[in-house]
């Protein structure tokens, strides 16, 4: 009975040739996802390199005044500082980025207009809180009257 089964063996040529096959598939195909791989490599690079140009060129449109805008800024205009004996006697140190300037009240000065700006700014939120400060006073007053 042992005679009876049939064996397919293959010849030791023919497994070489088999194996050799299968390698060549196994190659090919390692080819193929290999440049289907660079394709999609080199696809998502060329889509980066675009965003990171239209980031940059984003940023640099706004990354600052125009020449315009800095040229007025360094402008020069005067301005007088008031005086008195009591709370404005000293001197009034103004910053603009970094760069400090001094200016001597009770005597015209030229400055370049940023700081005058700043002086601008500064006296404008001096009377905004004056005012809501007479605001807040005037309403506490009604009150109180209407709780006596």
């Amino acid at each position: 009975m042992a005679n009876d089964k049939d064996t397919n063996v293959a010849a030791p040529a023919d497994m070489e040739a088999v194996a050799k096959k299968l390698m060549e598939d196994v190659n090919a195909k390692a080819a193929e996802i290999i440049e289907a791989a660079e394709a999609k490599a080199k696809e998502i690079v060329s889509g980066a390199q675009q965003a990171v140009a239209e980031t940059v060129s984003k940023a640099s449109s706004a990354a600052g005044p125009s020449e315009e805008e800095l040229a007025r800024s360094r402008e020069r205009v005067s301005v007088e500082l008031f005086k008195d004996n009591n709370l404005y006697k000293d001197d009034v140190y103004v910053s603009v980025n970094g760069e400090n300037i001094k200016i001597k009240r009770g005597v015209p000065v030229e400055i370049e207009r940023r700081f005058a700006e700043v002086l601008d700014n500064s006296r404008r939120q001096d009377s905004a809180s004056a005012d809501l400060n007479e605001k807040l006073q005037d309403d506490f007053v009604n009150k109180s009257k209407d709780l006596q």
